[in-house]
């Protein structure tokens, strides 16, 4: 350890290798007395639910912050199209402070599964599209033709 240290504060090379400290942003994760909004939704049940903090999302759901923390990195680094959940939420980050954020800045949607005829609002249609695996491009699509036909033989939806 001593020897690492000296090498890395003289910026000196060591048997031909150059010691720096790395700095990882995405190695540390984000504490839960932060006040990152979150927004938890059902997709089975149609619940949704918005926290002020992770700590408060982490209390309602009876988890770590540190399984939350994993479960963000999971999604950052997932390449695969399955959305995955806990305890059967999907749990996105907000981007403003503002509690009613999502109200303000987007558009509230309503999902009619005409299979089944679940009906389920989302806060926005991001949310929607990451819910059900759809593009939001598809959603735009789909309003600016004033279509009513179900898509994909499955889905109505209708803005709020």
């Amino acid at each position: 350890m001593t020897t690492v240290k000296r090498y890395l504060i003289n910026s000196k090379p060591y048997n031909g290798y150059i010691i720096t400290k790395v700095n990882s942003v995405s190695s540390i994760s984000v504490p839960t007395n932060v006040r990152q909004p979150i927004l938890l939704t059902n997709p089975t049940t149609g619940i949704i639910k918005q926290f002020s903090t992770t700590r408060d999302a982490c209390e309602y759901l009876d988890i770590s912050s540190k399984r939350l923390s994993n479960y963000f990195k999971n999604i950052e680094s997932s390449t695969d199209k399955e959305i995955s959940t806990i305890k059967g939420y999907i749990i996105a980050k907000l981007d403003s402070l503002s509690p009613n954020a999502v109200k303000r800045y987007s558009k509230s949607i309503e999902v009619t599964n005409v299979l089944t005829n679940e009906v389920v609002k989302y806060p926005s249609i991001s949310l929607a599209a990451e819910v059900l695996g759809i593009s939001v491009a598809s959603f735009s699509t789909y309003f600016n033709r004033k279509r009513t036909t179900p898509y994909r033989k499955k889905y109505l939806f209708n803005v709020l």
